[in-house]
């Protein structure tokens, strides 16, 4: 799949302990999303993870990091908190990432509906590629 030409996305739930992932997703022209990639890792730091989310931006052929959603812990609330925050330390190596609600409710309602099926093509909505596992 060329993804150059599409509009992509990226989501990041970070991990220490337990895993963190960052997905890959593309707007097809037709409405669909697919998941077409994803990278794993655990007890890393952020300068890491975003040098490695760069990298996997070059062999997709992206002609820059797109935006990458994140979990608003990763993001100070108010300005003057000490010490940088791990989002901060990503947007300084290369990762735009920007806040976005954790909401479960709401964020698997939205899920569900995009795994629903598409009544003009029969197939859902939002595909994951089998090489995310």
């Amino acid at each position: 799949m060329k993804v150059s030409n599409l509009r992509v996305g990226l989501g990041l739930d970070w991990g220490n302990a337990s895993p963190g992932a960052v997905l890959w997703g593309a707007a097809l022209p037709d409405g669909h999303v697919t998941i077409f990639d994803e990278l794993k890792f655990q007890r890393q730091t952020a300068k890491d993870v975003a040098d490695a989310v760069k990298k996997k931006c070059k062999e997709w052929g992206l002609p820059k990091v797109p935006p990458c959603a994140c979990d608003p812990s990763l993001l100070p609330a108010k300005q003057g908190e000490r010490g940088e925050w791990i989002g901060l330390t990503l947007i300084r190596h290369g990762l735009p990432v920007s806040r976005v609600s954790n909401d479960r409710k709401n964020g698997w309602q939205r899920v569900h509906e995009a795994l629903g099926v598409d009544p003009m093509s029969g197939t859902p909505w939002m595909t994951v590629h089998p090489r995310c596992k």
